[in-house]
């Protein structure tokens, strides 16, 4: 097999293209890990937020409303599942809520 034999100016104008290339490529990459830190912990929270284990929701707020509404003459045991459920969703967001403030300011402070 024979050697390719290119003209120096091609040699020069690929390696000057791929460095160009290289260095694009690493400045994109810069830019994108040079989020603010309020971004990082925005992200952060979120994502911690969102796994952190509650107590409650609308299931565990309908079983309860039932069971008490079981008890109630009046309302019955479909309506007591139905206040129970909108409380247990609301205590879940509310939790949820607390939550991200928690991640976020923890995550500020350092």
């Amino acid at each position: 097999m024979e050697k390719l034999k290119l003209p120096k100016a091609a040699t020069k104008t690929f390696a000057a293209g791929f460095a160009l290339a290289a260095w694009v490529m690493l400045a994109q990459g810069d830019a994108a890990m040079a989020a603010s830190k309020s971004q990082r912990c925005d992200a952060y929270a979120r994502n911690a937020a969102r796994s952190a284990p509650t107590r409650g929701g609308p299931v565990r707020g309908a079983v309860a409303g039932a069971a008490i509404g079981s008890f109630s003459a009046s309302a019955g045991a479909g309506a007591g599942a139905a206040i129970g459920a909108g409380i247990g969703a609301t205590r879940r967001v509310a939790h949820r809520s607390r939550s991200y403030r928690y991640y976020y300011d923890r995550c500020m402070g350092r």
